[in-house]
């Protein structure tokens, strides 16, 4: 046990981490969905007749 187990720098990795297979597309999708949803909170908060116009296409005032 010289060798802590976990290091931040490993000589050989066991996966390294690609941005092109099957995980990164599901991966992309969530955190932009994500982000898609954190904006339309921060405008619902922001206007609050937003989510009315985004309902109805149209304020009631």
């Amino acid at each position: 046990m010289t060798q802590p187990k976990f290091t931040l720098h490993t000589r050989r990795p066991r996966r390294p981490v690609r941005w092109d297979g099957p995980g990164a597309a599901f991966l992309y999708m969530v955190v932009s969905y994500g982000v898609a949803l954190v904006a339309l909170y921060f405008a619902v908060r922001a206007f609050p007749g937003f989510l009315e116009v985004l309902k109805h296409g149209r304020p009631s005032w």
